[in-house]
């Protein structure tokens, strides 16, 4: 059948047809994670097309650059291809993995070229910087500066490089931005006597606090045992451990709705094991440690092994605010297992919220393998608190007991189809490649708060920490013309998911979107138009406004860009 058919069933269906408000098909759960390398790199292509087209825009509008349609167009095409069965699902051979892979670096690379194009084009107006004097005998200490020239705190941390000459400095800070628009930071050095000294926390349990949290990392499990924010427990003890899950070699996971089976889970390594991992010369070294420490954030990394796999887990604990970042680098080298990350609440009866796409979906399937895109949360049951995680590329999880699973790596073979009861997956005479063997990384940011904050804010913050603002460390040449800020909100909580020039017109586009569930209105200024125009949205409603350029004019346009009649 066609769409068509179905269509013409119902136009002679009498009566209120039946609501289904709930995901609709919770087969082949072994997609939300399998092949995670081709799954981060398509959300990290989606997520730098929407940047790039944001910027590309803004300097378009005020006529530093031309709009590039066509580079555009080019990049969409791989980003969308990518998203085909079965490449994006995970199920699919290995060159078609490499192939992909292969292809979405090719948009990456477009839209690296275009949003560095973009970003040198909005620079021109910064006025001229003025370099420091350096000598490589001396050891100069930075100071960064806003705008303004007021001090801003910060701290130095170990570089990329293993050069241990003082060449290149990591500056680590906290500041707050200006929406769509350049925001400057310099950087001026200052000699001094030698370099500074690493202070050394001797306590035990790591007791870490900002002006608003506490967290505690035990140092004999490398686990949290505790998140506190203004006296309010958010996490269990034995929060952020690593465990292995039964799993079996299909792709899909045709024949399965969850992954619980918990079989062992990763633990702290010895000293020498440590020491081994870590490649230092010394035939020791202790497996949780604080790595950096400063007036931003303290930074400790807790090392783990299980049977042929290790991973180096790192918490960054602000000095200012609640948010808790966990990176987990993993070696992963098993077989017909899945990894998961525990993230037990000591919430009762809490309920689970999740984004999906331009919405946010109640889950209510306890202990099944489920997916949501890039944040996650748990509401207490009164309703007062939640905990909420902001992932960077992935899509699987579970929730029963109060407790978050996210699923990270499977160790499926590649394109195993069930066929038959009693015909192995893969042949039994030979060695087979599996996915997701050797490293992978992920990052994820935990929040709690009232769940009237964490519900109105999460949303905005996943896009921000995946539609990361550029920074580059750079010279401007003082020759341009500074450019305005290109649109602006008035509110707090609606999003503009996209700023674009329309496909096939001379009109900005400028898209809204209602993340909670209530009804907003929204002022949406274009600076360098000199305009400014209402707008009202329903709950969780996109709406696309469009702006003739050449006349100025404000109207609604669907998705297709197609201009909306019998506008109120």
């Amino acid at each position: 059948g066609i769409p068509e058919d179905y269509f013409e069933v119902l136009s002679g269906t009498t009566g209120e047809l039946p609501r289904y408000a709930r995901d609709l098909n919770p087969w082949a759960v072994g997609c939300y994670t399998t092949m995670s390398l081709v799954k981060q790199k398509h959300r990290r292509l989606e997520n730098a097309y929407f940047i790039t087209e944001k910027m590309a825009a803004h300097a378009a509008l005020q006529g530093l650059m031309e709009y590039p349609r066509e580079e555009l167009h080019e990049a969409l095409e791989d980003l969308l291809f990518c998203a085909f069965h079965d490449i994006l699902p995970g199920s699919s051979i290995p060159q078609v993995e490499a192939y992909a892979l292969q292809r979405m670096d090719h948009g990456l690379e477009i839209l690296s070229r275009l949003k560095a194009k973009a970003f040198f084009a909005l620079l021109s107006g910064e006025p001229q910087a003025h370099e420091p004097n350096f000598n490589q005998d001396t050891f100069w200490l930075p100071e960064i500066k806003d705008i303004n020239g007021k001090n801003i705190s910060f701290q130095l941390e170990k570089e990329s490089s293993n050069i241990s000459v003082d060449h290149r400095k990591r500056v680590v800070f906290h500041a707050e931005l200006k929406p769509c628009q350049m925001n400057r930071f310099s950087c001026f050095l200052k000699e001094i006597e030698s370099k500074p000294k690493k202070n050394k926390r001797a306590e035990t349990p790591l007791v870490l606090k900002s002006d608003t949290c506490e967290v505690v990392v035990n140092d004999k499990t490398g686990l949290v045992e505790s998140y506190r924010i203004d006296s309010v427990d958010f996490l269990n003890p034995d929060s952020f451990r690593l465990l292995v899950v039964e799993d079996y070699a299909d792709p899909w996971g045709m024949l399965v709705r969850s992954f619980r089976d918990v079989k062992d889970s990763f633990t702290l390594m010895s000293r020498e094991e440590s020491a081994r991992f870590a490649g230092v010369s010394s035939s020791e070294l202790e497996p949780v440690r604080i790595i950096e420490d400063g007036p931003v954030r303290t930074v400790v990394e807790a090392l783990f092994v299980f049977n042929h796999s290790s991973i180096c887990q790192r918490y960054k604990i602000p000095k200012k605010g609640a948010e808790l970042e966990v990176e987990i680098r993993v070696y992963w080298n098993e077989k017909d297992s899945m990894l998961k990350l525990s993230i037990p609440t000591p919430f009762q009866n809490s309920r689970c919220r999740g984004q999906v796409a331009y919405g946010v979906e109640d889950f209510d399937r306890m202990g099944e393998e489920l997916v949501s895109q890039k944040w996650i949360g748990a509401v207490s049951s009164d309703g007062q608190y939640a905990l909420t995680v902001i992932n960077s590329g992935t899509y699987g999880f579970d929730f029963a007991e109060d407790e978050l699973r996210f699923s990270l790596l499977r160790s499926a073979a590649y394109s195993a189809h069930p066929v038959g009861e009693g015909i192995p997956l893969v042949p039994q005479d030979r060695f087979e490649p599996r996915i997701d063997q050797g490293e992978r990384l992920f990052r994820f940011w935990i929040k709690g708060g009232k769940t009237s904050d964490r519900m109105s804010q999460v949303d905005r913050e996943a896009l921000i920490k995946n539609e990361a603002p550029v920074a580059l460390s750079c010279s401007p040449s003082g020759k341009g013309k500074k450019p305005l800020p290109s649109v602006l909100v008035s509110e707090g909580v609606v999003q503009v998911t996209a700023i674009k020039m329309a496909e096939e017109n001379n009109w900005l586009i400028i898209r809204l979107f209602e993340p909670t569930g209530e009804k907003r209105g929204v002022c949406v200024k274009v600076p360098a138009l000199n305009l400014s125009f209402d707008v009202s949205l329903k709950h969780f409603e996109i709406k696309t406004m469009a702006v003739d350029l050449a006349s100025h004019e404000v109207f609604e346009v669907d998705l297709m860009e197609e201009k909306i009649h019998n506008q109120e």
